[in-house]
């Protein structure tokens, strides 16, 4: 008799079992995805251009806030799927896939001095012996990431590294110009220290990095060619313009 029952129950287990696959199957369709950005930059251009790119992509998106040495642990694990503002190197490949093209060909990286400075950073030798302060694991431009004459002092957000220059315990601050004028203004000292005349501009793009780990890797056939279309049309470009902060290009070169 429990054998009949049994064989009666096995359909219904069957149907169970498909219903249970199926939804699995939608779910993983409408999985939200997840990207990173750094505490100060919480609604900026990076937060801005992943979340474009989740739309057109028809997903839902949500973030993580983290230090970028963080952030890259997290891709490297595959807890953020994918984020934007990366620049490319050798060591990076192993964990990341880079969207075809940049999009930003080009990232100003300017140094912050104090206003009332002696410092004359006119070209890439005035540099040198500097004490500059950095992002950990941050790229900037390959001739400064490898001169070994200028001292870096890696620290895990902006916000530190104008701090440190305040103190007297750095002679210069590098970072993306836009991004660090926000923080000058929130944090109110863009009186206080201004931009030196050099900066590393050219042959430095920009990309969007998807985790190896990230299941968006099985979907590239699909994703690269909606993320090459938002670049070649401007409509990511206009996206970041939008995100920069008022009058930023009395500071910063126009990307």
């Amino acid at each position: 008799m429990i054998f009949f029952q049994a064989i009666k129950l096995f359909p219904l287990l069957f149907l169970f079992s498909f219903s249970v696959l199926a939804a699995e199957i939608d779910d993983d369709s409408a999985r939200v995805l997840w990207s990173v950005v750094s505490p100060e930059f919480n609604d900026g251009v990076n937060a801005a251009v992943a979340s474009a790119v989740a739309r057109k992509l028809g997903k839902e998106i949500d973030f993580y806030t983290a230090p970028f040495a963080r952030s890259l642990i997290q891709l490297a694990n595959g807890t953020v799927d994918f984020r934007a503002g990366l620049h490319r190197n050798a060591e990076r490949e192993e964990i990341i896939h880079y969207v075809e093209p940049p999009y930003q060909h080009q990232s100003q990286k300017a140094f912050f001095i104090l206003k009332n400075s002696p410092l004359q950073l006119k070209c890439f030798k005035d540099l040198s012996g500097l004490h500059v302060a950095t992002s950990i694991n941050a790229r900037y431009h390959a001739r400064f990431d490898d001169d070994s004459t200028v001292q870096k002092i890696p620290v895990q957000s902006v916000e530190q590294k104008f701090e440190m220059l305040l103190l007297g315990r750095v002679d210069a601050v590098i970072h993306t110009c836009t991004g660090a004028v926000s923080v000058l203004k929130k944090m109110g000292i863009e009186k206080d220290v201004r931009i030196a005349a050099f900066s590393l501009f050219d042959n430095n793009p920009v990309y969007i990095g998807i985790s190896r780990k990230s299941p968006l890797m099985e979907e590239l056939s699909q994703v690269e060619p909606v993320i090459r279309e938002m670049i070649e049309s401007g409509e990511l470009n206009t996206i970041i313009q939008k995100k920069y902060p008022a009058d930023w290009e009395k500071f910063c070169l126009s990307p």
